[in-house]
């Protein structure tokens, strides 16, 4: 059950961050929209890390270390967000969600390849 609870948290998660990523406020820049693909990429790209520090990780640490340092890990980025998320009209809370963000989006995927 909790596995299945898990699956769930981390599914919607991933698929809030992606969206995120796109969002309307982001599309509204002088380019004209073309900001929001290259955040959506870069969104993408930021898995391909993940993927090798998982597999690294692995090797060397059991499953259950690595998926408990991951959900941690994510957990604090979460919290990161919501806690600036609201005052991130200042440029230095908008880099800590911005860069929190980017430590979740590396989190998840590493919880869905334990």
């Amino acid at each position: 059950m909790i596995q299945i609870l898990s699956w769930f948290v981390n599914s919607a998660t991933y698929y809030g961050l992606t969206l995120a990523a796109s969002s309307e406020s982001s599309s509204s820049s002088s380019s004209g929209g073309s900001e929001r693909y290259l955040k959506t990429a870069l969104s993408g790209a930021v898995e391909i890390p993940a993927y090798v520090l998982t597999t690294m990780l692995l090797a060397k640490i059991t499953r259950l270390w690595t998926l408990c340092g991951f959900m941690v890990s994510g957990g604090a980025a979460l919290l990161a967000v919501l806690f600036t998320a609201p005052i991130s009209a200042v440029s230095c809370e908008a880099r800590i969600v911005l860069e929190s963000s980017i430590q979740d989006k590396i989190t998840i995927p590493c919880t869905g390849c334990c």
